[in-house]
């Protein structure tokens, strides 16, 4: 059998990952801000994104277990980066939210008009349609 003891060495490489799958999902969340086509395809990166997340959080705590000792100074900064893009995301995420409830918005504001044009189209048609007294 293999060795499945992490070193103390790897948890710098887990927390680059962790880093780097959070990079990948703050640049998803900013095409989803920009762009609502191909929507589909977004939410399936970000939820795949979510899975490695779990997965390399598992390795986190696996590295925890075996390796009982307070972080590094290089362990911290990482840890704080990773803080950082993790409010990038949420600061993304609350902006494409906002963006949707406005666009929603003023796609009900369209249909109402339009309902009213249409309520004004019937009038006017029903007008026509009246008697004229000669």
């Amino acid at each position: 059998m293999g060795n499945n003891k992490l070193s103390e060495d790897d948890l710098i490489l887990i927390l680059k990952k962790k880093l780097s799958i959070l990079h990948e999902w703050l640049q998803l969340s900013q095409r989803q801000l920009v762009t609502i086509e191909d929507m589909d395809a977004l939410l399936l990166q970000k939820d795949q994104c979510l899975e490695a997340l779990i997965r390399v959080d598992g390795l986190t705590e696996t590295w925890q277990k075996q390796n009982p000792r307070t972080w590094n100074e290089k362990e911290v900064q990482l840890q704080d980066q990773i803080r950082q893009k993790l409010q990038e995301i949420l600061d993304s995420e609350q902006a494409t939210e906002e963006k949707l409830m406005l666009e929603r918005g003023q796609l009900s504001l369209e249909l109402k008009q339009l309902r009213e044009q249409s309520s004004l189209k019937n009038y006017l048609n029903s007008a026509k349609k009246v008697p004229r007294r000669k």
